[in-house]
């Protein structure tokens, strides 16, 4: 058994990445059928759901048995407002590794911030000044000081197939390559850019 998280900013695919890596073969052991789904808008799909890897704070949580499970946290996806409870959610959950999603500016960056005015309008004004995903100024320090090990993925190059990135990514969560883990990176594309 073991347990991580998947810390992200609205619009930078931290769903899909914790769909993506319960997907892989020590994670599927938990049996936790994680599934994605697709949420859309004006019939343009903008935003994945995930069900079986979620974890609300304050709940109860169980690990599995066996096999890894890697959690999507609420009410917070990157613990906004909730930075102080950092560590006890990490004891809470029995969390042994944190993923933070992160991107630069030039990969990809370009695309998710026009897709941010598709699904958050109202968030046009911040989003307008925005350099970058996942670099919350608030979490930063508890991150700094964690008692787990933190791992920093960046996104825009996962989503576009940088075979680097992801072994660092399986390196840290001790996880076994998917071979058609590009088929995954290109439903992203399917789904959402191909249209925005």
């Amino acid at each position: 058994m073991s347990v991580s998280w998947t810390l992200f900013d609205a619009g930078s695919h931290g769903t899909w990445l914790n769909y993506f890596i319960n997907s892989h073969p020590e994670h599927v052991k938990a049996n936790l059928n994680v599934t994605l789904e697709t949420k859309k808008q004006n019939n343009i799909i903008t935003d994945y759901g995930v069900l079986g890897s979620e974890w609300t704070m304050g709940d109860p949580f169980t690990p599995p048995q066996k096999g890894k499970v890697n959690l999507k946290i609420f009410p917070a996806h990157c613990l906004y407002k909730y930075e102080e409870q950092y560590e006890q959610s990490l004891k809470d959950t029995q969390c042994e590794k944190v993923i933070v999603v992160n991107t630069k500016s030039g990969i990809l960056l370009d695309k998710m911030l026009k897709r941010m005015h598709v699904i958050r309008p109202e968030w046009k004004e911040e989003f307008h000044a925005h350099s970058d995903f996942g670099e919350g100024v608030e979490l930063k320090p508890y991150l700094e000081q964690s008692s787990v090990p933190v791992h920093y993925v960046d996104i825009g190059k996962m989503l576009t197939n940088d075979e680097k990135e992801y072994k660092l990514m399986l390196e840290f969560l001790d996880e076994q390559p998917l071979a058609n883990w590009n088929d995954y990176v290109q439903r992203v594309h399917d789904d959402i850019y191909a249209n925005i």
